[in-house]
């Protein structure tokens, strides 16, 4: 913490006049004659010697105050740079995940700071020293306590509570496509054949609707698969999808090839698929959907990348 200057400040002037006082008391006293008038000035000396004291003391307080912490501070410090060389860490794992993908290996793992464990040595020391050194006298007393302590501690990575993640699902999407093999599969059967058909806006039905089949179905690694998250209050996952497909370069229309749909899984019995933007709209003039089309192969490329590399 800061050192509070304006109390030290204010403490230093008082201990400067108490000074003064006290040497024009010493003075008096090496002035005094007989008995009773010696132990006047001596009361004085002394009186004057126990605020001076007092006020280097509390000096000695507040500097003592500004260059120590709470042992709550210094737990808080060392658990942030915990936290803090983690995320580094993790930082480099990407880096590390994506160089293995680009050369087509599988990642060879990750790197975690489990645990940190720590040991304070602290003593704690009481010193008491009074005395008065004149040119003619001293006389002083010093007295000293020590004790010393030994604390351990360890600061712990462990999982976070379930309302913590429910809390945190409710507040982020997941925005990362899916890549289960199993699960991609599943999803894309239904988008080129639903059960339950294909629908437009207000749940239409689209019967003579067959892009999917007719495009999806021979390229489904140009098809990126979203979950859709769960929305706050609600407590079960949907089962709901968002697919995003783009027709490959040199594919005749492909500068406006762009699909999108949801493949819902929660609407009855039998699943649907909401068309939200169909292959052959190419927008308005003011819409760039071929820089969307270029971005989703791009990001589909990755992702097949990222399959191939972990076998799923």
């Amino acid at each position: 913490m800061p050192l509070p200057t304006a109390d030290i400040t204010r403490l230093a002037a008082a201990a400067e006049k108490l000074a003064g006082t006290l040497s024009a008391r010493l003075n008096a006293l090496s002035k005094a004659q007989g008995e009773a008038n010696l132990l006047a000035r001596w009361a004085e000396v002394r009186t004057e010697f126990d605020k001076v004291d007092q006020a280097m003391d509390e000096l000695t307080g507040l500097f003592g105050q500004a260059a120590t912490s709470t042992f709550a501070t210094f737990l808080t410090e060392v658990g942030g740079a915990t936290v803090e060389a983690q995320r580094r860490l993790d930082q480099s794992n990407r880096d590390l995940v994506r160089e293995a993908v680009s050369q087509r290996l599988a990642p060879g793992g990750v790197f975690q700071i489990p645990k940190v464990s720590g040991e304070v040595k602290f003593a704690l020391t009481q010193r008491t020293n009074r005395g008065l050194n004149l040119i003619f006298h001293s006389k002083g007393s010093s007295s000293e306590e020590r004790n010393e302590q030994t604390l351990s501690f360890d600061i712990v990575s462990v999982p976070p509570p379930p309302e913590l993640l429910r809390q945190a699902g409710e507040s982020f999407a997941d925005a990362n496509p899916l890549i289960a093999a199993s699960q991609r599969a599943m999803i894309l059967d239904t988008l080129i054949a639903p059960a339950g058909g294909y629908v437009g806006p207000d749940n239409s039905a689209l019967p003579g609707y067959k892009e999917p089949a007719e495009k999806v179905d021979a390229d489904r690694d140009g098809a990126l698969v979203f979950r859709i998250p769960r929305d706050a209050g609600q407590v079960i996952d949907p089962e709901r999808y968002m697919v995003i497909w783009a027709e490959a370069d040199g594919v005749a229309d492909s500068d406006d090839a762009v699909g999108i749909w949801e493949v819902d899984f929660d609407a009855g019995d039998k699943p649907i698929v909401h068309v939200i933007w169909q292959i052959k709209s190419a927008g308005t003039k003011n819409e760039d959907i071929a820089r969307m089309r270029a971005w989703v192969r791009l990001l589909a490329r990755q992702q097949k990348a990222l399959r191939d590399a972990i076998g799923a």
